[in-house]
């Protein structure tokens, strides 16, 4: 893999952009990267389009790539485990005129009646289903909240070191854990959803990051308790993709 980067990386360099959906991710959403380093991110992210020819990029794979590469420090090693993820997830396919995505919300709400369904409730009456608030997360797979470190008053360390936890966790056990982690954030954001009124809880649920959530946590142990409390297994994903073909085929 390392000679296969090395010769795209050449080939981007002998060609460079400079004016590209990938430039304009990195210089609007990547601000805790160093200019170095955002020029590792655009080089990694270019060589991924040149290999894998029927990937497009889409918007916040720039923060994956931006995450790895603050962990890692190698380009080539990013490179890998960037093709792992996406095919391990097929992450190319959620966007917004894709089956895929589509499934993702309806699994995302059957686990949200399912373990918080007062909340489930509420959305139920104010017309709000989960693509309103879990698509960002889930195709970033919540490393985005890098970009909201500066309204939190912490160091960054906790917080590279809990995204470690749950990258563990989402590449040997895959879409399950995220969807732990999202129901995880969702009911630590419950109380102040139900307090607002209808037309705030958009604005509460897309500002979940910028709240007080990853500081309430005390630990990285007490961390994983929380998230063991909440059963998502494999064969449930598969019952709810079943529901949703039914429904929708």
């Amino acid at each position: 893999m390392k000679n296969i980067y090395e010769s795209l990386k050449t080939k981007i360099l002998e060609n460079p952009i400079h004016n590209d959906t990938i430039t304009f991710d990195l210089q609007r959403f990547n601000k805790e990267l160093t200019m170095m380093a955002q020029e590792s991110v655009m080089n990694i992210l270019r060589a991924y389009n040149l290999y894998n020819t029927s990937f497009k990029y889409y918007q916040g794979l720039n923060y994956i790539v931006g995450f790895l590469l603050l962990f890692t420090q190698n380009e080539t090693i990013v490179f890998e485990l960037l093709n792992n993820i996406i095919n391990k997830l097929s992450l190319g396919k959620l966007h917004t005129h894709n089956p895929l995505i589509k499934l993702k919300y309806y699994q995302m709400d059957r686990l949200v009646n399912l373990y918080l369904p007062q909340l489930a409730e509420s959305f139920r009456v104010e017309n709000i289903d989960s693509s309103h608030y879990v698509t960002r997360w889930l195709s970033t797979l919540f490393t985005n909240y890098l970009d909201c470190i500066q309204c939190l008053d912490k160091e960054l360390k906790p917080f590279k070191e809990l995204l470690v936890v749950l990258w563990d966790s989402f590449l040997s056990k895959g879409w399950k854990a995220a969807f732990k982690v999202a129901v995880y954030l969702l009911g630590k954001a419950k109380k102040e959803i139900l307090s607002v009124d209808t037309e705030d809880v958009v604005c509460v649920l897309s500002k979940i990051y910028k709240k007080k959530i990853w500081t309430e946590i005390y630990s990285i142990t007490d961390f994983k308790q929380e998230l063991n409390k909440i059963k998502v297994t494999n064969s449930m994903l598969e019952v709810f993709e079943a529901e949703f073909n039914q429904i929708y085929n």
